[in-house]
């Protein structure tokens, strides 16, 4: 049985999360509970990797009856999963602007390359676009962080912290204008999902605080979310209304590029 199908792989997560839903006592509006419990539900499917079973790009993997009872899973890290009663995924705008721009051809078109980076190459020209500046834009940090305390607040009297939470961001730029600085933090999607998890902005941000704190200086972040397809490349901005709630998610603006090669 080849479990890397990414489709097999899908239908695994979404058996292993539902087995899970069915077997917890539903007492309240959040649920909790440890990799040990998705460990030897893993091992029951025999999918490999029990980590991956709650890192879920788009809503289409959630079991229906935890979709239709408003669960979703928020905050993981190596220890532990919340689930919560709250929307935990947003849709990319339908109605963005669309822009042609010209680029020249990529030499490496035609090569082996990670999916969600091939835009990489040519971001920065979309992003001085976007953005409307002409500032040179530089390449910060990229890929798998860790230990970054992550607090959340459900409601006004309850809230819970992840200290040891891994954030994975997929690329960052940060530069300087008008005596102010910006860090771009930039989630890359290769695909025509429509929609995203909120998690992954929401650590961008918890992640941008934490470089603030261990600068002592301020950074303004800029949270994108970047889905490329085919010659298109979509740009969305946003911003959370309230810091320490993640569906609290508004999208600013948003464009749509359709690359054209020299």
């Amino acid at each position: 049985m080849n479990i890397k199908n990414p489709i097999m792989r899908t239908s695994k997560k979404t058996q292993i999360l539902k087995d899970w839903f069915h077997s917890c006592k539903h007492t309240g509006d959040i649920l909790q509970f440890s990799t040990n419990e998705i460990k030897e539900l893993s091992l029951k499917y025999k999918f490999k990797n029990p980590y991956d079973v709650t890192k879920i790009d788009n809503e289409k993997v959630l079991p229906e009856e935890m979709i239709k009872s408003g669960f979703t899973l928020f905050l993981y890290d190596k220890h532990a999963t919340i689930v919560i009663r709250e929307k935990g995924f947003k849709e990319f705008p339908n109605n963005s602007e669309t822009i042609q721009i010209s680029i020249p051809k990529n030499p490496f078109y035609k090569t082996k390359c990670c999916s969600e980076n091939s835009c990489v190459m040519y971001l920065p020209k979309l992003l001085s676009d976007f953005l409307g500046t002409r500032t040179e834009l530089y390449t910060g940090i990229f890929g798998r962080q860790r230990n970054v305390q992550v607090n959340v607040c459900f409601d006004d009297n309850e809230s819970i912290q992840v200290s040891t939470n891994q954030i994975d961001i997929d690329m960052t730029y940060y530069f300087t204008e008008n005596n102010k600085k910006y860090i771009i933090y930039c989630e890359l999607k290769r695909s025509r999902n429509k929609s995203f998890n909120v998690n992954q902005l929401y650590h961008c941000l918890k992640y941008n605080e934490y470089i603030c704190k261990s600068n002592k200086e301020y950074y303004t972040p800029i949270l994108l979310m970047v889905k490329s397809y085919d010659d298109v490349t979509q740009i969305s901005q946003y911003n959370f209304m309230n810091k320490n709630k993640p569906w609290s998610i508004s999208c600013e603006k948003s464009k749509t590029y359709q690359i054209e090669y020299d």
